[in-house]
């Protein structure tokens, strides 16, 4: 049992000292009813037109979020810039409700910084349209942004975009895009962030000097275990010599 204990501890030490771990925690959800201007910038598409018609926080049916909307058909588009730098391990998540749309129309996202591109997460042309709530999280990855757009029906779509600069540094504008023949009303909500924390991992001597302490610890249990055994046996001998003695102690007992 002993040599068990040793070897899953010298396991334990020899790989079990995780050098990182994701680190949640929610970004907005709009709960107070207006645009955190620390968290956020309302900003046009880098190649500058117009805002939409409506943008800005609102209540939805009981639930404040992210409203943008394009009453008239034309080229608008308008989005939300979070006032963070993205790099390898980074990942945010957020839902994206689609109420209504006609004609050419796009949830868009565009990364800056050290690389460009234009991301159609959902639209005409990029690969669902349907009404209702998605679920869409982008992820830093070395040399590589992974999308997961889950749709309205549960379909859930996975694409890899290349990177070129390795754990580059990023920002990310996210909103509604209406072309010039298009009207659309999409919602935004329940922003989540995630980071990766690196934790030290302690160097082989460390590992050597816990592994030394926990078999001092062992054998110090054991020599107790040993003692507590030895200590039961003598024990049970006498409890057998006087279960032996007692005929002789009742015959003197009752010669008396």
């Amino acid at each position: 049992m002993i040599k068990l204990a040793l070897l899953g501890i010298f396991i334990f030490l020899l790989t079990g000292f995780a050098s990182a771990a994701q680190i949640c925690e929610t970004y907005d959800g709009f709960e107070s009813g207006s645009l955190d201007t620390i968290k956020w910038e309302v900003r046009q598409d880098i190649e500058g037109q117009s805002l939409m018609d409506e943008y800005g926080v609102i209540d939805e049916e009981g639930n404040f979020a992210f409203h943008t909307k394009q009453n008239s058909a034309g080229d608008r588009r308008v989005y939300l810039f979070p006032k963070k730098q993205f790099t390898t391990g980074d990942s945010i998540e957020y839902d994206a409700n689609l109420i209504s749309r006609e004609g050419t129309y796009a949830q868009m996202v565009l990364l800056t910084g050290d690389q460009s591109i234009r991301i159609g997460m959902r639209g005409t042309d990029a690969g669902f349209d349907e009404i209702g709530m998605a679920h869409m999280k982008l992820i830093f990855q070395e040399n590589n942004l992974a999308i997961e757009r889950k749709t309205p029906l549960g379909n859930l779509l996975i694409d890899n975009l290349a990177l070129t600069n390795t754990n580059g540094t990023y920002e990310l504008y996210i909103g509604s895009f209406s072309g010039s023949n298009g009207i659309v009303h999409i919602d935004y909500d329940n922003f989540v962030l995630c980071r990766e924390e690196i934790f030290e991992e302690p160097n082989l001597e460390k590992r050597i000097a816990v592994l030394e302490q926990k078999v001092e610890d062992l054998e110090h249990k054991n020599e107790e275990l040993d003692n507590r055994v030895s200590s039961l046996e003598k024990l049970v001998r006498k409890i057998i010599r006087f279960i032996r003695d007692l005929p002789r102690t009742f015959s003197r007992f009752w010669d008396n």
